[in-house]
């Protein structure tokens, strides 16, 4: 419940801090709405690249579905920037960001809430949990860098849309790329994620992209 609950703190802090910092809530709003087509414009994607790549290795299914995941959510963004063709100010690009970040954790929180694992994982889970503080507090670490991943992301895209520097873009859509296509490649793998070795690598290179993302973003705004 502790990871719960420090994924709640982060899903409201972020979107307080934004309104504190003078963001329109409007943004807020419209990054869930950019996150929701976005996800659901990767859905049906994935499939039709999934079946298209069925024959090929881990590692080209794993590039295609992170250039996918990255094309569709970052897209939308900014697609959904163009239709509004509004002026955006700095607070407005993080509300923008924060709230695509907060929604998604929020949303998972409760899918958490709602989950039912078998007593064999759970037991396993319990035990890696009790010999590794990684492991935890996995879920937390993992929304954390999920959310910061949104936030330098579409931050980065938004700044695009709003100066014309397609450089901040490209960069954010290829390190969101890489992250979601490393998460892929595990999958396909079939990576042991309670594992505190498997999971210190991947959580490290999942926030050292971020941090080169959030870097991007600081430069950009200076």
């Amino acid at each position: 419940m502790v990871n719960l609950a420090l994924v709640i703190v982060l899903g409201v802090v972020g979107p307080a801090a934004c309104l504190v910092a003078g963001a329109d809530a409007m943004w807020l709003g419209l990054g869930a709405l950019a996150w929701v087509l976005g996800v659901v414009i990767k859905i049906v994607a994935s499939v039709l690249a999934g079946i298209l790549t069925a024959k090929q290795s881990a590692t080209v299914q794993s590039m295609a579905q992170g250039v996918i995941s990255a094309a569709a959510e970052l897209g939308a963004a900014w697609g959904l920037l163009e239709a509004l063709g509004r002026a955006v100010t700095t607070a407005d690009i993080l509300a923008f960001a924060v709230g695509a970040g907060s929604f998604e954790g929020l949303l998972v929180v409760g899918a958490a809430l709602l989950s039912r694992p078998t007593p064999e994982a759970q037991a396993q889970w319990e035990q890696r949990a009790r010999e590794a503080w990684v492991v935890r507090f996995q879920f937390a670490l993992e929304r954390l860098i999920a959310w910061g991943g949104h936030l330098g992301s579409r931050s980065l895209v938004a700044y695009s849309w709003r100066t014309g520097a397609w450089g901040f873009g490209l960069a954010a859509l290829i390190t969101f790329s890489i992250t979601d296509g490393l998460a892929t490649y595990g999958q396909l793998r079939e990576w042991d994620w309670t594992d505190a070795a498997v999971l210190c690598r991947y959580l490290s290179a999942a926030g050292l992209l971020v941090l080169i993302e959030l870097g991007l973003l600081i430069i950009a705004l200076i």
